[in-house]
Order: C-alpha cells, then structure tokens, then sequence
C-alpha cells in the first residue's frame, strides 16, 4: 500500500514528478486568478470601460462572494451610469441580458443572495420583462427585508416603473420607504428624491403619518432645509 510518506520522498527524489505536481498547481491558481480577478480589475475602471468589457462578455460572476459583489456593482454600472444609459437599444439590451444571466447564475447557487436577485430585476425591467422584473424584486424583498443599502436600490427600481408593479409588491415597496425614514442615513438618501420627483413625494407622504413622531419631524425639517437651500440655488 503506497503511503503520503512514500509519495513525499518519491516527489523530493523524482524531479519530474515534482516539476509536474508544480505545474499542476500552479496551473490550479492561475485558473482561479483568471476566474476571480476580471470583476476585481473592473472596480477600478471608468464607466466607459466597465461598459465596453460588459459588452465584449469579458466580465462574468466567479466563486467568491467579494467577486460576484464587484459583478453586480459593475453591472450596475453598465444598466445606470451616463455612459450605459448613452448606448444605443441593442447595446443596453445586450448589457441587460449579461446581467440578467449572470444574475440568475448567481442566485442559482446562493438563493438567498439578495444583491443578485435585485440586479437580475433591474436587468429585466431594463429589457421591459415586466413578469421576470416582479419575480425577482419579489425574492430581493424577501432574502434582504432589513438590508437598507439594498432597500435604496430597489426603491429606485419600484419607484421608477411602479405601475408595472404587480400589486402584492406595493406594500413591501413602502416598507422599504418605511425602513429608510427610520434612519439618518435613509432619510438623506430620500429626501432630495422627495423634492426631484413627484410620484416618489406622494408615495412619501402616503408612508409618513405611520412614523413616530419624532422620525417625522426629522423628515420633514430635513425636507425643509433643502428646499430653502434649493430656492437659494435657483435664485429664486
């Protein structure tokens, strides 16, 4: 019976099959640097080159989790910036359906990854799969309720084509609301959002009498402040 001890002396005595299992593992790591370190790499470019690497497929979600988190951020990048809003349809539908897929690769093998079920809504609400869009925000709610970072991102997906919304998803859409207006942080978040845009000011305003009064007032003074500061910018 060969034992670990024979094979090690075999190896210090055969330098072949030392040169060999060298390779071996050196071909091991090289192959799983060539797997994780694209998404890595892509967190220090610009838009423009997150884009154009989405678009030649050279970006795709690796094993660890550190490296799919830079998938999905440069995904984000390449469905919302200037620059991936500035491609033309074809582009931005190709872009999409990278990100749909490689989404759905990653929620295949983590179902509670959160990030990953709401990036695949963003990439199907950016190909106007309203039915694929409402599936997957509805398994972002519900494997990242608490999550607030995720809580904005999909206040800006839900809020944006809220009437392709399925009705069952309104409610956890104002509970994310709710979540926000708890917080210093979500409150500075929604607050330029509640001046900028109306539908959002209303939806706001919906949730707001459920809030202790005290994250209320806070709310509302935040509000306040920056609609002077807005007056004072447009000279008005």
């Amino acid at each position: 019976m060969l034992r670990v001890r024979d094979l090690d002396q075999n190896a210090a005595t055969n330098p072949l099959l030392f040169a060999t299992i060298s390779a071996v593992l050196v071909a091991a790591g090289l192959w799983g640097i060539s797997q994780e370190a694209p998404p890595f790499f892509a967190d220090g470019w610009g838009e423009r080159t997150v884009v154009t690497a989405m678009l030649a497929d050279t970006i795709h979600p690796a094993p660890s989790i550190q490296s799919q988190l830079g998938y999905l951020f440069n995904c984000q990048v390449a469905l919302t910036s200037l620059s991936g809003r500035a491609q033309p349809a074809p582009a931005r539908q190709r872009a999409a359906e990278k990100c749909r897929d490689g989404s759905d690769m990653i929620t295949n093998s983590s179902p509670t990854f959160s990030a990953a079920w709401q990036m695949g809504a963003l990439a199907a609400a950016t190909m106007e799969d309203w039915p694929g869009m409402n599936w997957r925000l509805r398994q972002a709610y519900e494997t990242g309720p608490n999550e607030q970072w995720l809580a904005e991102r999909r206040i800006d997906l839900a809020q944006t084509h809220v009437e392709q919304l399925d009705p069952d998803l309104l409610p956890r859409h104002d509970r994310d609301l709710v979540l926000l207006l708890l917080d210093d942080n979500g409150r500075r978040f929604l607050a330029p959002r509640y001046h900028a845009l109306a539908d959002m000011r209303a939806r706001i305003d919906t949730v707001l009498p459920s809030l202790p009064v005290d994250n209320r007032t806070r709310f509302e003074s935040l509000a306040g402040y920056l609609a002077v500061e807005r007056s004072r910018t447009n000279g008005r």
